[in-house]
């Protein structure tokens, strides 16, 4: 009585039997679908189904004779389908998607690593490295890794204040603001080092952020940086490390939200 209006209204298709609990599938699609551990199950399937662009048909398969139950046993099975549906539908999900943003020039909008080549007299290397990025010669961490050793023996602190005092592109920390009160985690992806990164994303509040990593000994860094690998992305850009559309994938099951509820 609910869940076929439901699909109707909410997801613009007219299922008759929406929970029968029989279906086919190639397992492609199925093992590319967030699956629900109660009884929305069928009806996520059938969202995740549509959201993905499947064709979806009924077939008559038979006659099934159920088991009937009271109304007080069907209740907790009724909360969850509903429930399922209204959180695949952005009604009452707790996260509704996942926004990526990089830091460098489209946060802030300066660059980290613009601002510490100025102070540190490799602003040179910067240019020709970022040229050979424009041209496709490089992925965008080779950039970070190149110049990592111009930060050998530099500690934490020192690299902080190298980075500047950049100022947010405007309305920037509202916009992040916005998004969080509607639901939505919110993380930088960037090539930026860390340490620099960290300073305005914990201003900005985001959620979480994925950089590149400087390699420290005894409270220095020793010149070396290291990429997230993502040695399964078969990216073509950055390889086996540093992928961004990988790490997004990966931050999006860990928060439980589909791909498709993604922007970056």
């Amino acid at each position: 009585l609910v869940a076929r209006p439901l699909m109707k209204y909410l997801f613009k298709k007219d299922i008759r039997q929406p929970l029968t609990g029989e279906f086919a599938a190639r397992k492609s699609l199925i093992r590319r679908m967030k699956l629900e551990k109660r009884w929305g199950i069928d009806s996520g399937m059938l969202v995740e189904a549509l959201r993905k662009g499947a064709r979806i048909a009924e077939v008559e398969i038979g006659k099934f004779e159920h088991k009937h139950k009271n109304w007080t046993e069907l209740m907790p099975m009724a909360d969850d389908v509903v429930r399922t549906l209204l959180e695949r539908a952005g009604v009452l999900a707790e996260v509704k998607g996942l926004v990526a943003f990089d830091l460098d020039r489209t946060l802030l909008r300066g660059s980290t690593v613009e601002a510490v080549a100025n102070r540190k007299g490799f602003e040179a290397e910067l240019a020709l490295l970022r040229r050979k990025l424009e041209h496709g010669k490089l992925p965008d961490y080779a950039v970070s890794r190149a110049l990592a050793k111009h930060l050998q023996g530099m500690r934490r602190g020192e690299l902080v204040g190298l980075s500047g005092d950049l100022e947010f592109t405007p309305n920037a920390e509202r916009v992040v603001e916005k998004l969080k009160e509607r639901g939505y985690k919110v993380v930088i992806i960037s090539s930026a080092y860390a340490p620099a990164a960290a300073k305005y994303a914990e201003k900005l509040g985001v959620d979480e952020w994925v950089c590149a990593q400087l390699e420290e000994k005894d409270g220095v860094f020793t010149g070396e940086v290291k990429m997230e690998p993502t040695p399964r992305s078969g990216c073509r850009v950055h390889g086996g490390e540093g992928c961004k559309a990988a790490i997004l994938k990966r931050l999006a099951k860990k928060y439980e939200v589909s791909v498709s509820d993604c922007i970056a």
